[in-house]
C-alpha cells in the first residue's frame, strides 16, 4: 500500500507487502537517499563494500585528478565533500584497483571471445563471477588474498589486460565514450569474490607461454614493529676483510698491498665512498709498514672501477635507516624535549623503513607521524625544526601527488653510525630489552595521561631487570641523565609501578593488558587520533576532486551541487513528520521526484 502524507513535497512512502523485507528496507532507510542518482546510489553501494570510488567526466574514461586515491579513499557523509556532491549531475563512476579498495584486480577483456574465455576458465575452477559488461568486452572483478596485484599492460595478453596497482576502470552506470553504457552482468554472492593469485593460473601471453600474476602484500607499517636483529652494512663485509680490519697491521711482507687492495674492492662493492675506505684502511696499512702514498694509490686503483662485493649472495642495498636506528641508540637523548624527540626519530625510522628509495629518500607526512610516535601534530613540526637544525633530517621537498614531505637522514649522524658500526659484525638494534612489537610503545599506555613517552622508555627497561639498580646505573645504561631517570622513577611510583629498595629501584612487573587496565581512562587515544587523520585525508581529497570538476564543468556542476544540498535539508525536515517517521518504522520507502 502507499502513504501520501500531508508533506506540501509530495513524498510517497511505500510499505512492501512481504513483512519478511521490511528489514532490510529499514536497515537502507537509515541513509537519507532523497534525490539520489543511480550513479550516486551506486557510489554509495560499492563504497560501503570497500571499495574506493572516484567520479569521472560523463561519457569519458579519465580527466579528474585520481592518484591520491591509491593510498586512501574519499570520504562518504562529509556534509561538503562526500559522495553525494562529488557525484552530483552528470559524471562517470570510476573504480580504484589496489590497495585502496581491498586489493582488488580487474581482467579487463577487450573482445566477446576473450571474456568468454575467461569467464570459462573460472567457471572450471568454480570461483564465483563479479563481471561487467563493457562496449566491447568486459571486466571480471576480483580480490587478492595475498597482496596488491601488479598490472599487466596491454599488448601482453590477448586482447585483455590486467588493472591491479594503480589502475581503475569505469563501473556501471558509467557510459563509454563510444555512448555504450556499463551494466552489471552478474553478481554471484553478497561481495566481490577474494582469490589468491595462485588460482588464477590460466593466464597466457601472445606466444602462449604462462603468466604468472605478482602479489605484493603492503608493507608492515604497525607502529613500532621492528625487526629485533638488524644486520649492519659492515657484516656483509667477508671474513677476509673483517680479518684485515682487526689484523691488518701484522700483515706479512709480501701479501701486504695485496690484502689492502682486496679489501679496498671489497668496501667499494659494498658502496662505501673511497674517503670512507681511505679512513679505515688507511691506518692499518700503514701499521704494517706499506708506505702512505702506496697505501693511497692502492686505494685508488680499487675504487677506479666498479666493484662487486667478495660475498655476493648477500645483499648490498644499505638501506640509511638502520644508519639512523643505530645512531638513535647511540645518542644521548638528555635535552628537555628528549622523550618526544627521541618517539619522532622512531617514527621517521619506521616511514624510511617502509617507504625509502634508492636514494634513501622516504616519504613521511606530519599526520603520518604524529600516529606513529603519539604525539601532536604541533609537536611534530617543533621536533622537525629541532632534528633539521642539528642536521639529523634534511627536507627533499614534497610528494607530487600527496603533498606529503620528502626527508632522507643527515650525513652527519649516518657517518657517527658508520664509525660505530665498524667495531660490530651484526647490530643489535633496538637493544634486546627494547621490543617494539610487543612493548607499550605499541598501546595508549605511551599517550598524554598514561606513562607518556619517557616514563614507559624508563618502564620497559626496568621490567627486565633481575635485580634492582641505583639511578646513576639506569642512567648510564640508558644513555639519559639522572634528573630524566628520578622523573620517571618518580612517575613510576605515583602509579605504583616501581618502588625503592635498600639496594635501588625495582618495577612492578605487569603485562601490557594489565597496564591498559591500569590506564583505561585513555583508551582509543591514538586510535581516534588515527580515524580524524584518515578522515582529513579523505575529505582533502575530496576538495581535489570538487576543484576539478568545478573547473572542467563551471555552473553546471555547482548547480547540481546546490540541488543536493537543498535535498539535503528537505530529507532533515522530512524526517521530522511523524507520519513519514512512522512510515520508515514501518519499512517505508520515501521516494521524491526528480
Amino acid at each position: 500500500m502507499n502513504i501520501i502524507p500531508h508533506n506540501p513535497l509530495n513524498v510517497q512512502v511505500s510499505i512492501p507487502e512481504f513483512t519478511d523485507e521490511i528489514g532490510a528496507i529499514w536497515d537502507t532507510n537509515q541513509i537519507l537517499t532523497l534525490g539520489l542518482t543511480d550513479t550516486q546510489r551506486t557510489a554509495y553501494t560499492l563504497y560501503d563494500m570497500g571499495l574506493s570510488v572516484m567520479p569521472q567526466p560523463h561519457n569519458r574514461k579519465g580527466g579528474l585528478p585520481w592518484k591520491r586515491l591509491q593510498y586512501g579513499r574519499l570520504h562518504r557523509d562529509d556534509r561538503s565533500y562526500g559522495l553525494r556532491n562529488l557525484f552530483a549531475g552528470d559524471c562517470n563512476l570510476a573504480v580504484m584497483c589496489g590497495a585502496s579498495s581491498g586489493n582488488l584486480f580487474v581482467i579487463d577483456c577487450e573482445s566477446e571471445d576473450s571474456f568468454i574465455y575467461h569467464l570459462n576458465a573460472m567457471r572450471r575452477r568454480s570461483i564465483p563471477l563479479w563481471t561487467v559488461r563493457t562496449a566491447r568486452g568486459g571486466h571480471i572483478y576480483l580480490r587478492a588474498t595475498n597482496g596488491e596485484v601488479a598490472n599487466v599492460e596491454p599488448g601482453i595478453m590477448r586482447d585483455a589486460e590486467i588493472k591491479g596497482r594503480g589502475g581503475y576502470v569505469l563501473a556501471p552506470p558509467s557510459v563509454h565514450p563510444d555512448g555504450t553504457p556499463y551494466r552489471w552482468l552478474m553478481q554471484e554472492g553478497d561481495c566481490i569474490p577474494s582469490v589468491h593469485t595462485d588460482n588464477i593460473d590460466w593466464l597466457c601471453d601472445a606466444r602462449g607461454e604462462h603468466i604468472r600474476l605478482v602479489a605484493e602484500a603492503p608493507p608492515n607499517s604497525e607502529r613500532g614493529n621492528w625487526k629485533m636483529h638488524v644486520v649492519s652494512p659492515a657484516s656483509n663485509l667477508s671474513n677476509a676483510t673483517r680479518d684485515y680490519m682487526r689484523n691488518g697491521g701484522s700483515t706479512p711482507e709480501g701479501s701486504r698491498n695485496k690484502r689492502l687492495f682486496s679489501a679496498a674492492c671489497d668496501l667499494c662493492g659494498n658502496n662505501y665512498t673511497q674517503t670512507e675506505a681511505q679512513h679505515i684502511l688507511l691506518p692499518i696499512a700503514a701499521m704494517s709498514g706499506l708506505p702512505i702514498a702506496e697505501i693511497q694509490h692502492t686505494i685508488s686503483s680499487a675504487f677506479s672501477q666498479a666493484r662487486t662485493p667478495a660475498r655476493p649472495n648477500k645483499a648490498t642495498i644499505h638501506y640509511e635507516w638502520r644508519y639512523a636506528l643505530l645512531w638513535m641508540t647511540q645518542h644521548q637523548w638528555d635535552s628537555r624535549t628528549a622523550s618526544s624527540d627521541r618517539a619522532l626519530m622512531i617514527a621517521l625510522i619506521e616511514r624510511a623503513r617502509v617507504s625509502s628509495n634508492e636514494e634513501n629518500v622516504f616519504r613521511a607526512s606530519i599526520r603520518e607521524l604524529s600516529e606513529l610516535a603519539r604525539i601532536s601534530t604541533g609537536t611534530v613540526r617543533r621536533g622537525l625544526e629541532r632534528l633539521q637544525e642539528v642536521g639529523t633530517l634534511k627536507l627533499y621537498g614534497h610528494d607530487k601527488t600527496s603533498g606529503a614531505s620528502l626527508w632522507r637522514f643527515g650525513i652527519k649522524i649516518i657517518n657517527v653510525a658508520k664509525s660505530i658500526e665498524l667495531n660490530m659484525d651484526t647490530v643489535c638494534i633496538p637493544p634486546h630489552w627494547l621490543k617494539y612489537s610487543e612493548s607499550i610503545f605499541n598501546s595508549d599506555v605511551v599517550e598524554q595521561g598514561g606513562l607518556g613517552h619517557a616514563s614507559s622508555f624508563l618502564y620497559q627497561f626496568l621490567r627486565t631487570l633481575e635485580q634492582p639498580m641505583m639511578p646513576c646505573e639506569i642512567a648510564e645504561s640508558l644513555g639519559i641523565s639522572v634528573n630524566q631517570v628520578n622523573y620517571g622513577l618518580r612517575v613510576l611510583s605515583e602509579h605504583e609501578l616501581a618502588r625503592r629498595l635498600d639496594r635501588g629501584w625495582y618495577p612492578v612487573k605487569m603485562t601490557l593488558p594489565e597496564l591498559e587496565i591500569l590506564f583505561e581512562s585513555v583508551a582509543g587515544k591514538g586510535d581516534a587520533r588515527a580515524r580524524r587523520y584518515r578522515e582529513e585525508r579523505q575529505i582533502f581529497a575530496g576538495v581535489i576532486m570538487m576543484n576539478a570538476r568545478i573547473k572542467q564543468e563551471g555552473r553546471c556542476y555547482t548547480d547540481a551541487v546546490q540541488a543536493q544540498l537543498r535535498y539535503q535539508q528537505e530529507a532533515h525536515s522530512l524526517l521530522d513528520d511523524p507520519l513519514i517517521a512512522l512510515g520508515l518504522e514501518l519499512g517505508g520507502v520515501i521516494r521524491l521526484p526528480q
